[in-house]
């Protein structure tokens, strides 16, 4: 975390924001919206070397500081950091790779029409890349917002990325 130079603020440090945000993740927060039970919990600030965890608005605020650039970061130290320390996590030589759409309700939003089988249409929504370990399901890369018309473009730059983290590979079709 420290070599991903992550947003911070005047109170609350890069580590300590990026620590909030797991250990809601580790507890099966699906969305920053829904922490409000867990803001107030004295244990949970302690994971993240605070005394309670950042408000949701705190937590919707950084997100929106957080470049691509600096996520991508970040995920290639933490993959990089796990390959080296559980290389049996990644022993896999195979990776799936799969466009997830997910609708979006709201309004006012510029999204694209999307196709959902399990809705069978399409509705707005954004694609989302994902690549996954065969074996061990672990996520090993994502990329929202994805346009239709990027998504080869899309997995080429997901390779490029797997590269550089993983050194030569093959491309099986």
């Amino acid at each position: 975390m420290k070599k991903c130079k992550l947003p911070k603020s005047s109170a609350i440090g890069n580590i300590e924001a990026a620590l909030s945000f797991l250990i809601l993740k580790l507890l099966g927060v699906e969305r920053v919206s829904n922490m409000d039970s867990y803001d107030q919990t004295p244990g949970l600030g302690l994971f993240a070397n605070l005394n309670i965890l950042p408000k949701n608005t705190y937590m919707n605020t950084y997100s929106t500081m957080t470049s691509d650039k600096q996520l991508f970061d970040f995920q290639k130290q933490l993959l990089s950091q796990f390959r080296r320390t559980v290389p049996k996590l990644f022993c896999n030589k195979y990776i799936n790779l799969d466009f997830h759409s997910i609708a979006h309700y709201g309004e006012g939003e510029s999204l694209e029409k999307v196709w959902r089988g399990s809705k069978g249409k399409t509705l707005k929504g954004a694609n989302t890349l994902l690549a996954q370990d065969s074996d061990s399901s672990v996520i090993l890369y994502t990329k929202a917002d994805v346009l239709r018309k990027n998504e080869s473009a899309e997995i080429l730059k997901f390779v490029e990325y797997w590269k550089s983290i993983a050194g030569d590979i093959r491309v099986v079709a």
